[in-house]
């Protein structure tokens, strides 16, 4: 296992966004976005779904990831906040800050905010815990070390098409926010473009034969380059094309496996 007083630099991560098929065959540009910061004590991670429906929702998703990952970066660096179950107004409280600074940029642009409308799903792994937010379909999966897992429930929708944004008015009603006070090893945040693929029809499960071979490819190759490369001939291979022609975003991270001299 690798060994450093930084914690970031025991962890692999890549991520890869790829214009889904139907949005090529309308010349429609890739509208999920995907952002990640790291630190000394903690990793931050989030990827985003532009609404189908709305104008500008490419933009509202690139919004979203950067403004929440800096946003709670700031919020947890203060020495007085704690997290825990009964401990998650910080990330309430980043969300919010994400949906004003969202309703900010359309109106100084003079957008109506729906226009930018989005998912939006949030990890923060410290170096004994997770934190997890969610507003709107994806799947947020980790691993403590038992396999791969949902690290947060979100709600059932009555059809595939349905899903709440963080620009939705009542969007605090619908978003879900978890605690795990676990050491995570293993983490991937997927867009609805690829829930088909790695999740089971029949019964919701997230599919573990999915995720492992990701995650055991990722911990172990040094190279950035060749991760990226990696996952980009995954996301455009036929299988996952053809499971869904909408855009695909893959976010991964796992520890390292690999001793550095």
């Amino acid at each position: 296992m690798f060994r450093s007083d930084d914690f970031s630099e025991g962890w692999h991560c890549s991520g890869i966004s790829i214009t889904g098929a139907s949005h090529e065959a309308k010349g429609v540009c890739c509208q999920d976005s995907l952002f990640y910061l790291t630190t000394d004590n903690a990793l931050y991670f989030a990827v985003a779904d532009g609404a189908g429906s709305a104008t500008h929702s490419n933009i509202g998703s690139r919004l979203a990831v950067r403004a929440i990952c800096r946003k709670f970066k700031s919020i947890a660096s203060s020495p007085e906040v704690s997290f825990g179950d009964d401990g998650l107004k910080p990330v309430e409280s980043a969300f919010l800050f994400v949906r004003r600074w969202l309703n900010h940029y359309a109106k100084r642009m003079a957008l109506d905010p729906s226009s930018l409308a989005t998912t939006l799903l949030f990890v923060a792994v410290f170096r004994e815990s997770v934190l997890v937010a969610q507003v709107g379909d994806g799947l947020i999966v980790g691993d403590f070390g038992d396999g791969p897992e949902l690290l947060i429930d979100t709600p059932r929708y009555e059809y595939s098409n349905m899903t709440n944004f963080i620009t939705d008015p009542d969007f605090e009603e619908n978003a879900c926010y978890s605690f795990h006070d676990r050491k995570l090893s293993r983490l991937a945040l997927v867009t609805d473009g690829i829930e088909a693929s790695a999740r089971k029809t029949q019964n919701q499960e997230i599919v573990p034969e999915f995720f492992n071979p990701i995650f055991r490819f990722v911990e172990k190759t040094e190279s950035v380059s060749t991760r990226d490369q990696t996952l980009l001939n995954f996301l455009h291979g036929k299988k996952i094309s053809q499971a869904s022609g909408d855009d695909k975003t893959l976010l991964v991270a796992c520890e390292r496996k690999e001793v550095i001299p």
